[in-house]
């Protein structure tokens, strides 16, 4: 039975310690705050921020207080991605170009495939009507 009475007064006494560490805690949040106004009035410079304000997907640039070493790299990465961009999108339109080319052609040879079987039916020879005979003056050709 002692530990029951006893056990009001231990959780008061938890109690009164968790209350103190938030008092102190408080304290020292706000101490950090005027620093920190103080130094920025001191310096002249922009207000810094914490790491987890630039990735919380704000509209704010998370790089205005970079160096200027990283943001020349951050510029560098953008015309690479750009440079990039452009080539994949010139790419694609010769693709593009070439996948028109191509159909064309298939639609050519289907065309005279078309011709060459009406022909055969009417007993015309393939050699004489569609394909163009070699010349005898080529090099490496028969005559």
């Amino acid at each position: 039975m002692g530990t029951l009475q006893e056990a009001p007064s231990s959780f008061a006494l938890a109690a009164g310690v968790a209350l103190l560490t938030l008092i102190l805690l408080r304290r020292s949040w706000r101490y950090e705050r005027r620093r920190r106004r103080r130094d920025r009035r001191a310096n002249g410079s922009a207000p810094t921020r914490s790491v987890g304000d630039a990735f919380s997907g704000s509209d704010r640039d998370p790089l205005v207080d970079a160096p200027p070493e990283v943001l020349r790299w951050h510029v560098a990465l953008h015309e690479t991605a750009r440079d990039l961009q452009a080539e994949l999108e010139t790419k694609m339109v010769i693709v593009d170009q070439l996948i028109v080319q191509a159909r064309r052609e298939a639609d050519r040879l289907e065309r005279i495939l078309a011709q060459c079987d009406a022909r055969s039916s009417a007993a015309v020879p393939i050699e004489s009507s569609v394909i163009p005979r070699r010349r005898s003056g080529l090099q490496g050709g028969e005559p």
